[in-house]
């Protein structure tokens, strides 16, 4: 009967030690293990949403200008950049921005004087030189505008593009009823603004009026933008957006969106030489 007994005693407080210390270590590790991650899914879904976001804008971005049939861009500072690419695409915040020049104004295209009305035939000239709209007499046709060919880089052929900082960014477009549409957007402190104004009565550039419009019916589009750089290749016909967004709320969550667009009229950016002075 002794024997019996101490057959079916229970477990001695060593071992009961040595199973709760054991036990504490496995729930530790599966812990640690649910907290990483739960982690790892929580930044998934939060570089998910900040990507989501900046090819909705990014989309948005390329329908208007692959309509466009006139754009406007005025800079931030006025600065024109090289923008270094060595360090890869989606290390944006390691890039090295190079000033190169400046523009001093308005980013137009070159047949910009034909959208204005004058009622008689008058020559603009572009300055191939500083890349302004001039009179045959060498003075400014209009202060402080430069072509876009401003931005074309005619030194390394391997690297064509210089960048600026938009301010605004005006485009015109063809409506379906072949009427004009018009859409500004605004860009300020990590936020992109944008209104598409009813510029009926306006007949040439409505870009004054349109930048005016934005102070009582803008969307904001985001606030997430940190970086913003725009270029143009007037032999392609093409258009660059380099935009960097990062989560004002989560910090380090960032997505660097790159794009080239192909304008669809092959007069946006610039026109031959010899269609420059035909007016009417």
């Amino acid at each position: 009967m002794e024997h019996q007994m101490n057959k079916n005693k229970g477990f001695s407080l060593i071992e009961l030690l040595i199973a709760v210390t054991l036990l504490s270590i496995i729930m530790l590790m599966v812990t640690q293990f649910m907290g990483t991650t739960s982690w790892a899914l929580t930044k998934a879904k939060k570089n998910q949403n900040i990507q989501t976001e900046a090819m909705e804008i990014g989309s948005q971005f390329s329908d208007a200008f692959m309509q466009a049939t006139y754009i406007r861009v005025q800079t931030q500072d006025g600065k024109i950049y090289e923008l270094n690419t060595n360090m890869g695409a989606n290390d944006r915040k390691q890039r090295v921005l190079t000033e190169v020049g400046t523009v001093g104004g308005d980013l137009v295209v070159d047949n910009y004087p034909n959208f204005l009305n004058h009622g008689t035939n008058h020559q603009i000239i572009l300055n191939e030189t500083n890349y302004t709209l001039v009179k045959p007499d060498g003075d400014p046709y209009q202060a402080n505008v430069f072509s876009f060919r401003k931005l074309t880089h005619n030194i390394d052929p391997e690297d064509k593009s210089l960048y600026v900082k938009p301010k605004y960014i005006y485009m015109q477009y063809k409506k379906k009823d072949a009427s004009t549409g018009y859409v500004v957007y605004y860009f300020n402190d990590k936020k992109i603004y944008m209104n598409r104004p009813n510029l009926s009565s306006v007949a040439t550039d409505g870009f004054t009026e349109a930048v005016a419009s934005l102070s009582t019916n803008a969307s904001l589009l985001t606030e997430n933008m940190s970086d913003c750089y725009f270029s143009a290749d007037t032999e392609a016909n093409t258009v660059f957006l380099d935009m960097l967004f990062e989560n004002e709320k989560f910090k380090g969550y960032t997505y660097n969106y790159v794009e080239t667009i192909v304008l669809r009229n092959s007069n946006v950016l610039t026109v031959p030489p010899q269609q420059m002075y035909k007016w009417k």
